[in-house]
């Protein structure tokens, strides 16, 4: 029996280790991925978030909080109307959100914040609907990026464009007019000839070159 105990004994403190050493496993593959996660929310300045319509709370990953200049350990007891705080158009935005949410499963929007560190961000949400049986909308699942750099681009980029076209239209109408004058001159040049050609011809002289 004191063998069969011992035995026992072991056994468990070997399950129990592997169960300790599995356990750490996890967790490390856990704390790694939620990193990898944090990274590359960091690299495409892109939060994740969900908000429940029920208990009307939400929660928001480090890099929302980022995006919109918000120290987390300050929200939600310092900002209790955080819509007011990011959106340049709450009550819009907001029932922009719910709107599109009662009306489609997956959708996207894009808005204005608030400035924050003086300067208006443009931010593109993607959101997921989750609903009851009843079909109703209990929760929304979103991540939202900031998409400010890009659009500054695009705004740049069509200005360029612009000003190409502009240019092309300006040296198409410089090239017409180059292209009539030369006619033109073209036609006038044969006139002359004609004319050259039927004065000798009434003076019964010929043409010659050297």
């Amino acid at each position: 029996p004191e063998e069969e105990a011992f035995t026992s004994a072991i056994a468990a403190l070997i399950a129990q280790t592997l169960g300790n050493a599995e356990r750490k496993q996890a967790e490390e593959a856990l704390r790694e991925s939620e990193e990898k996660m944090k990274r590359a929310q960091q690299i495409s300045k892109t939060g994740s978030w969900y908000y429940d319509i029920a208990t009307k709370t939400e929660e928001w990953s480090n890099e929302c909080f980022n995006i919109y200049g918000i120290k987390k350990e300050d929200y939600p007891e310092n900002h209790p109307h955080i819509a007011d705080i990011i959106y340049k158009n709450p009550e819009g935005t907001l029932n922009r959100f719910l709107t599109l949410a009662e009306k489609n499963d997956t959708y996207e929007l894009e808005y204005d914040t608030t400035p924050i560190s003086g300067k208006v961000k443009r931010i593109l949400s993607y959101c997921e609907v989750e609903r009851d049986k009843k079909g109703k909308v209990v929760k929304i699942f979103g991540t939202d990026q900031d998409i400010t750099e890009r659009k500054c681009l695009e705004k740049e980029l069509e200005k360029h464009q612009v000003y190409l076209e502009e240019l092309i239209e300006e040296r198409t109408v410089e090239l017409e007019k180059e292209i009539i004058k030369r006619k033109q001159t073209e036609k006038a040049l044969v006139k002359s000839r004609e004319r050259v050609e039927l004065a000798l011809k009434s003076a019964d002289l010929g043409m010659w070159d050297w």
